[in-house]
């Protein structure tokens, strides 16, 4: 599969940001920063980013659509088994008056760690690419790559943040340096 490099290089950004911000709340940072920005720069080459990425924006988890419900607990079920699979201690698909959501725990390592939340959606606006209004070239729901630019409904908003996040933290705890 050909890589994006401007994807590579922004992901890389994404994941050393990310790393030092964790780290500098943490006690372990002078060790652990150099191993882990080594680490996320390698793990961007990895095809399993692409493929998780890739089939995530394959799931047509359009919430406004009630013909998508269950594209969205589908996106919402990939959710908790990544967050399964990269061994965050419990994961858990929660039921709400709407649609589901996806809740994952991680412990820290630290004695008396303050709490870090994190955010993101992995259901998406409605996309026709019969329409001119909406100006896509290819279907929205079949990710593609033209020009090292990665195109399909999510990519930005917000389903690839969230697979970056997801990469970032499998990152952290295979490197046991969960603060």
């Amino acid at each position: 599969m050909a890589y994006s490099y401007r994807l590579l290089c922004a992901f890389t950004i994404f994941c050393s940001l990310f790393g030092i911000s964790l780290c500098l709340a943490s006690s372990q940072c002078d060790s652990t920063a150099p191993i882990l920005l080594d680490h996320f720069a390698s793990s961007v080459r990895n095809d399993s980013l692409y493929s998780d990425l890739f089939h995530l924006l394959r799931i047509r988890s359009v919430s406004a659509n009630q013909n998508h419900t269950q594209d969205v607990r589908d996106a919402v079920q990939w959710t908790v088994d990544k967050l399964r699979s990269i061994g965050f201690d419990s994961a858990d698909f929660m039921e709400t008056g709407g649609h589901p959501v996806a809740f994952g725990h991680l412990k820290s390592q630290v004695k008396n760690a303050k709490t870090i939340l994190f955010y993101g959606h992995v259901d998406v606006q409605p996309a026709d690419a019969s329409s001119p209004d909406e100006n896509w070239d290819s279907d929205p729901f079949e990710p593609v790559i033209r020009d090292e630019i990665i195109y399909g409904r999510g990519t930005t908003d917000d389903k690839g943040p969230v697979v970056a996040l997801l990469a970032a933290l499998q990152t952290m705890i295979e490197q046991n340096a969960v603060p």
